[in-house]
């Protein structure tokens, strides 16, 4: 498939480092090689005089690693991409399977879809199970802030659409929860209305203390 040569010398201990693919190409072409598609074996022959006279050959398989075969298929994306789209994997662990972390200025994970067809997402979550324990979501915000400006989900809106929406056949379509003297929902509008409350067939509003 490929042929090179490479010169050297070896270091106090005889040992000698080449790289393969760097070296004067006799024939083939290194970057064609398609590595996962079977079997391949390095054939190595010696001069220890420098010249072409080979007297030391040897023959052994070239012997992958799962992180080696994976990184021939995801480097190759245009801008700088990881992964070969689409790319659709499934794994069991305890663990976060994915994870960025972004300590500049800048954000961690970012979806855009420039489409117009009605109920897309930028980003989606889903909780798949029908059963999930307690206090599961789909979708988490997290800020670990202790400020009084942090924003654990921020929703927004351009047009007269909803910023937050929520949705449920019996429970709660958005929920907000103060654990100490904070507010669990706050609204505020700058020359609208503040909060809107309707109901097709049932109660609008309920405020207990």
């Amino acid at each position: 498939m490929y042929s090179e040569r490479l010169t050297g010398s070896t270091n106090a201990n005889g040992l000698l480092t080449m790289e393969i693919g760097s070296g004067t190409v006799l024939s083939g072409v290194f970057n064609t090689i398609n590595w996962p598609s079977g079997s391949y074996y390095l054939k190595t022959e010696t001069d220890p005089t420098g010249g072409t006279t080979y007297t030391i050959t040897g023959t052994s398989q070239l012997l992958s690693v799962p992180y080696a075969m994976f990184a021939k298929t995801a480097g190759g994306v245009s801008g700088g991409g990881a992964f070969s789209i689409p790319y659709v994997n499934s794994f069991t662990n305890a663990g976060n399977l994915f994870s960025i972390t972004n300590n500049g200025d800048g954000t961690s994970l970012e979806g855009i879809n420039s489409t117009t067809t009605s109920s897309i997402a930028a980003v989606r979550g889903i909780a798949n199970n029908t059963a999930p324990g307690g206090f599961s979501s789909g979708l988490r915000g997290i800020n670990n802030g202790t400020g009084g400006l942090g924003i654990g989900a921020w929703g927004s809106q351009d047009g007269s659409g909803w910023g937050v929406y929520g949705v449920t056949p019996a429970g709660l379509g958005v929920y907000g929860n103060s654990s100490a003297a904070g507010y669990g929902v706050y609204a505020n509008s700058n020359t609208g209305t503040g909060l809107n409350a309707t109901s097709n067939n049932g109660i609008a509003a309920s405020v207990s203390i």
